[in-house]
C-alpha cells in the first residue's frame, strides 16, 4: 500500500467517524488550549513583573491541567481505537497486513494531532487574552492591556510537544493493540460484557473501608492546618472507594433484586435489572470517573468562588491599619520594662520622623506582645511541650492599653480576668478558660486576629505588661538551635494611620525603615499580596474545574455512544422476539436515566460530606464562614445539575438516533 492510498484511507475513515472525531479534536483544543495559556502565563513578562506570588500558583496549575488533559485526551482516544477494532478487523479480511494498518493509523493521528495542535494554540492565544484580562481584574490589576499578552513561542513550542508525546504514546497503544492478526479476535474487543458480572466480595469490602475512612476524614479532622494535611488522603480514599463499589456494590444490589423473585419476574423489571446489570460491567468505570470529576468540578469551583468573595475581608483582617512597624529586636521576659518603654520611644520618634510635608499621623499605638505555638485541651491552655493530648495551636497575647486604642474602646480587667477572642467561631464556645496554670473569667469580643494566621489562634488581651511577661514565663517553646525549653520574646509593634499620604512618604519610610532594621509592612502591599495570592487561586479553581466540566462531558459523550452501538443490536432483537416498542423505550429510558443521574447523585453526597474539610481548609485563606460555602456550594451544585440535564439530553439523543 502507497502512501497516497494510506492517506486517502486516513481522510475518508476521520471523515466517516466524524461523530467520535469531532468531539475529540474540540475537547482535546480546548483542554490543551488551557495548558497552553498557563505556560503562555509563565512565560509572560508583564505577570513576572508585576506579580511575584502568581507563577508560584500557576506552575502548580499547569502541572494540574497538564496532568488531566492528557489523561482525558488519552481516554478518549483509547476509547476511539476500541471502537474501530471491527473496523481494523475487517482491513485484514480484506487482505491489508499489519504494516498498512499501522500506516493507515499513523496518517490518521497526524491529521487529528496538527488540527488539535492549531486548535489549541489558536485558542490559547485567542481566549488567553480574555483569561488574561480577567485574571489582572481578580487580582485588582485594573493598568492591563491586551498588548501585555504576545504570543509566545516557548509556550508554543512547549505545548507542540505536549501534543507530540501524547499522540505518540496513543499510537503506541494502538500498535500494541493491532499486534494480534486474526479477525475474529480483533472483532472481539469491542464484545466486553457478554457473560454476566459476578459478585465481588473483597472490591466490596476495600470499597466501603476506603470511602468510610475517606469520609471519617472529612468530618473528623479539625483546624486548617490538620485539613491541608489530610484534604488529599481523603480526596484519594474517596475516590478509590468510588471506583470500587462502583464495580461491585452496584453488581450486588441488582444480583439482590434478581434473587427477589416476586420484584425480577415481572417484564419491565426483567428487562431494567438484568440490562442494567451488563451496562454497570462494562461502564462501571466510567461512571466512577464522572462521578469523581462532577464532585471536582462542585468542590473547585465553589471553593475559588468563595475566596473571591471574601478577598476584601480578608485584606482588612490581614492588617487594620496603614503601616506597622515592628522593632529591630525582641525583648526577653528578663528585659527591664524600662527597655520596653526605650523601645517604645524609639519607635514613636520613628515615626514622627518620617513626616515629608502633609502627612498626618493618625491612631499611633505600640502594641506589646508574644505568640506562642500552645495545646488546646477543653478549656485548658498548655505548652506545646507539654506530652499531654490537645488541638494544637496559637496563643496570642497583647496588653489592654493597646487594644483599647487599636479598636477605640474603653474596656477594664479584674484580678484574673482576660479579653479573649478568636479566627474561629467554635473555639468561642467557652464559659472561662485556664491560662498560666490560673483559670481566667473571660470578656469575649469580636475578632481582630491577623488574617495572615492561617491555623487555629486565641487571641488573649491582660491587664499590663506585668501580666503578659508573667503569662511568657509560663508558656515554653523548644529552641530549635539547642533543642532547649524557652520562654517566647516579646516583641514591639506599632501601628498607624495617615492622611494625606503619598509616594514619597512611602518610599522614604520604607528606606529609612530598613536603614533602623525595623521591618516595615503597609497595608498596600499586603492587599496586593492577598489579591494576587487569592485571584491566582481564584483563575486556576475556575480552569481546573472547566477542565473537569470537559472531561466531565467528553467521558459522558462516549459512554452514550459506546452504550448506543452496544445496545443496538439487542434493540433489534427484542424487537425480533415480539417485545412493544413502547417496553422497550421504558426499559431503555430507565436505565440510561439511572445510569446517567447515579453519578451525579454521588457526587452531591460527597460534595456535602467533603464540605466541611473544605470550609476549614478556607481557613488557610482567611475564611471562617461555613453558610458563605455552603451557600456557594448549593448555588454551584443547581447550576451544574442544569448543565448536566442539557448533557444528558443532548448525548441520550445521540444515543436514541444510534440505536434506532
Amino acid at each position: 500500500m502507497t502512501t497516497k492510498i494510506a492517506t486517502a484511507f486516513a481522510f475518508r475513515n476521520v471523515k466517516a467517524n466524524k461523530i467520535l472525531y469531532i468531539p475529540f479534536i474540540l475537547s482535546g483544543g480546548i483542554m490543551i488550549g488551557l495548558f497552553n495559556i498557563m505556560i503562555s502565563l509563565l512565560d509572560n513578562d508583564y505577570v513576572k513583573t508585576r506579580h511575584e506570588m502568581l507563577p508560584n500558583v500557576i506552575v502548580f496549575g499547569a502541572v494540574i491541567v497538564g496532568l488531566f488533559s492528557a489523561v482525558f485526551v488519552m481516554y478518549a482516544g483509547r476509547f476511539l481505537s476500541k471502537r474501530r477494532s471491527k473496523e481494523y478487523a475487517l482491513y485484514t479480511v480484506l487482505g491489508l497486513e499489519k504494516k498498512h494498518i499501522r500506516r493507515i493509523v499513523l496518517i490518521e493521528y497526524l491529521i487529528n494531532m496538527v488540527t488539535v495542535s492549531v486548535l489549541s494554540i489558536v485558542l490559547g492565544y485567542v481566549f488567553g487574552k480574555f483569561l488574561f484580562i480577567m485574571l489582572n481584574r481578580a487580582m485588582n490589576d485594573m493598568n492591563v492591556a491586551l498588548m501585555n499578552y504576545p504570543l509566545s513561542l516557548n509556550a508554543v513550542v512547549i505545548t507542540a510537544l505536549y501534543i507530540l508525546g501524547i499522540f505518540v504514546l496513543l499510537f503506541i497503544d494502538s500498535v500494541w493493540n493491532l499486534r494480534k492478526v486474526s479477525a475474529v479476535e480483533l472483532m472481539s474487543q469491542s464484545k466486553s460484557a457478554e457473560k454476566e458480572p459476578k459478585f465481588k466480595l473483597i472490591p466490596l469490602l476495600f470499597g466501603f473501608l476506603s470511602l468510610g475512612a475517606g469520609y471519617a476524614l472529612a468530618l473528623y479532622v479539625s483546624g486548617s492546618v490538620e485539613s491541608m494535611l489530610y484534604f488529599f488522603v481523603a480526596a484519594i480514599l474517596v475516590a478509590i472507594g468510588t471506583y470500587l463499589l462502583f464495580t461491585s456494590f452496584s453488581i450486588a444490589i441488582l444480583k439482590m433484586m434478581k434473587r427477589n423473585k416476586r420484584y425480577y419476574y415481572k417484564d419491565k423489571n426483567f428487562l431494567s435489572v438484568s440490562g442494567m446489570m451488563y451496562r454497570m460491567k462494562s461502564n462501571a468505570l466510567g461512571l466512577a470517573s464522572i462521578a469523581v470529576l462532577c464532585t471536582g468540578v462542585i468542590i473547585t469551583i465553589s471553593a475559588t468562588l468563595t475566596i473571591n468573595d471574601s478577598m476584601k475581608t480578608v485584606v482588612s483582617k490581614a492588617m487594620k491599619n496603614d503601616y506597622s512597624l515592628d522593632y529591630k529586636k525582641d525583648f526577653s521576659v528578663n528585659s527591664s520594662h524600662k527597655d520596653i518603654l526605650e523601645g517604645e520611644k524609639n519607635l514613636k520618634a520613628f515615626v514622627e520622623n518620617s513626616i515629608i510635608s502633609n502627612e498626618k499621623i493618625e491612631k499611633f499605638f505600640v502594641k506589646e506582645g508574644f505568640l506562642i505555638y500552645v495545646k488546646k485541651d477543653g478549656e485548658v491552655i498548655r505548652s506545646s511541650l507539654d506530652k499531654k493530648s490537645g488541638n494544637d495551636m496559637f496563643l496570642q497575647v497583647s496588653t489592654l492599653d493597646a487594644y483599647n486604642k487599636d479598636e477605640g474602646t474603653s474596656y477594664t480587667l479584674k484580678k484574673n480576668q482576660v479579653l479573649i477572642t478568636s479566627n474561629r467561631k467554635k473555639m468561642m464556645k467557652i464559659n472561662s478558660i485556664t491560662l498560666a496554670g490560673r483559670k481566667r473569667s473571660i470578656i469575649k469580643v469580636k475578632d481582630n486576629t491577623k488574617g495572615n494566621i492561617a491555623a487555629d489562634v486565641y487571641s488573649v488581651v491582660v491587664a499590663d505588661y506585668k501580666e503578659l511577661v508573667a503569662m511568657a514565663k509560663f508558656y515554653k517553646v523548644k529552641n530549635v538551635q539547642s533543642g532547649k525549653a524557652e520562654s517566647p520574646k516579646i516583641s514591639l509593634n506599632a501601628e498607624w494611620n495617615v492622611s494625606n499620604d503619598s509616594k514619597d512618604y512611602f518610599s522614604k519610610l520604607k528606606k529609612e525603615s530598613g536603614k533602623e532594621g525595623y521591618a516595615l509592612q503597609t497595608k498596600r502591599e499586603i492587599e496586593k499580596f492577598v489579591y494576587e495570592l487569592n485571584g491566582g487561586f481564584l483563575f486556576l479553581g475556575l480552569v481546573i474545574g472547566f477542565i473537569f466540566l470537559i472531561g466531565t462531558i467528553l467521558i459522558t459523550y462516549y459512554k452514550q455512544i459506546s452504550e448506543g452501538y452496544e445496545d443496538r443490536e439487542n434493540y433489534q432483537i427484542m424487537k425480533k422476539v415480539g417485545l412493544p416498542d413502547e417496553l422497550i423505550k421504558k426499559t431503555s429510558a430507565s436505565q440510561i436515566i439511572w445510569m446517567f443521574f447515579i453519578p451525579l447523585i454521588v457526587a452531591m453526597l460527597h460534595s456535602t460530606v467533603a464540605s466541611k474539610i473544605v470550609y476549614q481548609l478556607l481557613g488557610l485563606f482567611g475564611l471562617d464562614s461555613y453558610s458563605q460555602y455552603f451557600g456557594k456550594m448549593v448555588m454551584i451544585t443547581g447550576a451544574f445539575a442544569l448543565i448536566y440535564l442539557i448533557i444528558f439530553k443532548l448525548t441520550s439523543n445521540i444515543y436514541y438516533r444510534i440505536v434506532r
